[in-house]
């Protein structure tokens, strides 16, 4: 039956492709039975229950197709059920989507996410976005050159010169890892900082001054005994703490607050181990402390430990307010003193000391000494009274001659007195 079937439709297929007489070219819609090859077999509304024609446009079993029939053959020209695509607009489409597949495999080979964090990779450098902030990688030694985050942010490679920086400071370290250059501010995060400052009772001070306005007390002990806070108590601004008793003589007494006041300060070289950082203070050089307000110590462990005073030079100290201390182990501990020169001690407010190995002058008798002592022996060569009296060291026939005369020409120094001397010569005339 099926080979009587197939009979049929090649007479069918050759009877389309004979000489038969031409009609009229006309359109129709069908619907598609099947396909067999580049024949579609088609249900014509009104006409045979299958019809072969030529395949000319792309359809399947079940479209809705348009039909022309003309000079004894039919021929679909349209798919209403699949229009035909438009092959430049499916050209410009493959090509986008081509080029679009590459560049995501170019970015996969450059770009990828891992327990690690996401990473970008260049030609040298690796960006790795990790939980502390951004990295920045030599590709092929793995070795981080920078880095960015919350915490800090560091430009260079440890184990070499680079730059840091954080939430209150920008330094320069060295390659083993200490800061030769730093502009910081003590406050954390919250605005305060906290010190802890020390003093010696005498049994009767009662009042303790820190260095900063207060802002609140951690903490008062004495002699590391804990006091409750209605035993000790501070004014707003005031940097006082006032104790409702008199520590003992010799007791120690630690003070822990907290300040608001801005301690900014700016070190180039090293400061000395665990020195005071004060507020706009600037040290220059290697172990140098600068822990006075507005103190400036440079040099080789110079120390400027009061307010508005400056040590330069090797070991110089200046530890009295507004005080300066220059030259080799000078000393400048009284008010607005000048100590310069070599192992000078300039005791006295607004006392200079210039020479070697000078005697202290604790008592401000002189406003100028100079020394001219060993290290064995202090002693000063004259001295300048500030009442004008000048002050030598006399010996040799000087001294015999005065001692003969048995005229009283000690100074209030220790030294001979020249008013005194012009005194008894005036008398003896």
């Amino acid at each position: 039956m099926s080979n009587q079937f197939e009979q049929i439709k090649r007479d069918i297929m050759s009877a389309m492709k004979s000489n038969k007489p031409r009609t009229s070219a006309y359109d129709t819609t069908a619907e598609v039975l099947y396909v067999e090859g580049e024949t579609a077999w088609v249900r014509i509304p009104g006409g045979a229950p299958e019809t072969p024609v030529d395949l000319s446009v792309a359809a399947k079993q079940g479209d809705i197709v348009q039909v022309r029939v003309a000079n004894g053959r039919a021929w679909i020209n349209g798919n209403n059920t699949a229009p035909p695509t438009d092959d430049t607009v499916a050209k410009e489409a493959h090509v986008v989507a081509t080029a679009t597949h590459e560049a995501v495999e170019e970015l996969e080979e450059h770009f990828w996410y891992d327990g690690n964090g996401a990473h970008v990779e260049g030609e040298s450098y690796r960006n790795d976005m990790r939980s502390d902030g951004l990295h920045i990688v030599e590709k092929y030694t793995g070795e981080t050159v920078a880095k960015f985050g919350a915490e800090g942010s560091q430009i260079g490679k440890d184990g070499e010169n680079h730059f840091a920086a954080d939430y209150h400071s920008i330094r320069m370290m060295n390659r083993v890892g200490n800061a030769i250059f730093e502009v910081a501010d003590e406050r954390g995060r919250d605005g305060y900082a906290e010190f802890v400052e020390n003093f010696t009772g005498d049994g009767s001070t009662k009042g303790f001054r820190v260095r900063y306005t207060i802002a609140s007390i951690v903490s008062v002990t004495v002699d590391d005994s804990v006091l409750p806070s209605s035993e000790y108590g501070f004014m707003p601004a005031d940097s006082t703490v006032r104790l409702q008793n008199a520590p003992a003589s010799g007791a120690a007494i630690s003070i822990d607050y907290k300040t608001s006041a801005g301690i900014y300060y700016f070190t180039l070289g090293t400061r000395a181990a665990d020195s005071h950082k004060a507020p706009l203070s600037f040290a220059a050089g290697t172990r140098v402390e600068a822990s006075g307000i507005t103190s400036h110590a440079e040099g080789y462990e110079t120390k400027a430990t009061d307010s508005y005073c400056h040590a330069e030079g090797l070991s110089t100290t200046a530890s009295g307010s507004y005080s300066h201390a220059e030259g080799q182990y000078t000393e400048a501990s009284g008010g607005s003193s000048h100590a310069q020169n070599t192992h000078t001690i300039a005791a006295g407010s607004a006392q200079t000391a210039i020479g070697r190995y000078n005697k202290s002058d604790t008592n401000s008798v002189y406003g100028l000494i100079m020394g001219n002592g060993t290290s064995q022996s202090r002693s000063n060569a004259f001295g300048v009274t500030w009442d004008g009296d000048y002050e030598f060291q006399a010996d040799g026939d000087l001294a015999t001659a005065l001692t003969a005369k048995g005229w009283n020409v000690a100074g209030t120094g220790g030294l001979v007195s020249l008013k005194k001397i012009l005194a008894n010569i005036i008398n003896a005339l």
